[in-house]
């Protein structure tokens, strides 16, 4: 396979997801789009919809996530509708895998979670991919953003692309990528929600950490004690010594 364009692309797409949740005629590739959510979520249940160049991609708290160079992975899947968090976490664990196994083992360790939608670097806290879950009554659109190969031009936003973490004559395509992603996110997905748990708070980073986070318009700053996904965050408050919860799906993770 060459990494050139996404010709064959839809091919090789439909033969992996006739064996998982996703329908085969429900995959769509484009050379180019504005976000892959809006056709996936057109699709509904079952789709599969990727791009060679996204334009307009958009994700979590309203920031954008751009790529028109065509040098990372930008995929919108259609799910029955479930808990987000459930969906976000499942999709995060699937990115971690994939990427693990195309760097090299040295590596391995530097990849890991941040709560609550993004796959980062454990040196540098720089992002490979990011999660976004839009829930429409009929439907959750599923939207996974990954950095492959690093952009020929400086980018503003604090990322890092895994082609960093390879063997130099190792360099990354997207399409193995995408497809190992596709078994991995459906494997998951039958899960039970104390697996999937287990399996975050192993591999995410923050925890046991000097973090600041918000909460319902306030800050607060400690370390992180623990973070359960789907249930609540124990935060050690600085100078006072307090354990305070707080209600996980209320809380973002500013600094840490």
């Amino acid at each position: 396979m060459n990494d050139d364009g996404v010709a064959g692309w839809a091919d090789e797409i439909e033969r992996v997801v006739e064996a998982t949740r996703f329908d085969a005629g429900r995959v769509r590739v484009f050379e180019s789009c504005g976000s892959t959510q809006d056709p996936a979520r057109d699709l509904g249940v079952g789709s599969v919809v990727t791009t060679g160049l996204q334009t307009e991609g958009r994700g979590r708290l309203g920031r954008s996530w751009i790529d028109t160079e065509g040098r990372g992975i930008a995929v919108s899947l259609g799910l029955e509708l479930v808990d987000p968090a459930v969906l976000s976490v499942a999709a995060g664990l699937a990115v971690l895998t994939v990427l693990r196994g195309v760097c090299r083992p040295e590596h391995a360790g530097r990849i890991g979670l941040k709560f609550p939608n993004d796959v980062v670097d454990r040196e540098s806290g720089r992002k490979f991919a990011g999660i976004l879950v839009e829930a429409d009554p009929s439907v959750a659109i599923l939207g996974i953003g990954i950095n492959v190969r690093t952009p020929s031009r400086p980018v503003a936003s604090p990322a890092i692309a895994i082609d960093e973490l390879v063997a130099e004559d190792r360099t990354p395509e997207r399409l193995p990528l995408l497809l190992e992603l596709l078994r991995q996110i459906d494997r998951l997905l039958d899960l039970r929600i104390d697996e999937l748990r287990f399996r975050y708070e192993r591999e995410h980073i923050p925890t046991g950490r000097e973090v600041r986070i918000e909460s319902n318009g306030a800050r607060y700053e400690g370390r992180l004690e623990s973070l359960d996904p789907f249930g609540v965050l124990l935060l050690r408050e600085s100078g006072t010594g307090r354990v305070r919860e707080f209600a996980a799906s209320q809380v973002r993770l500013e600094r840490w």
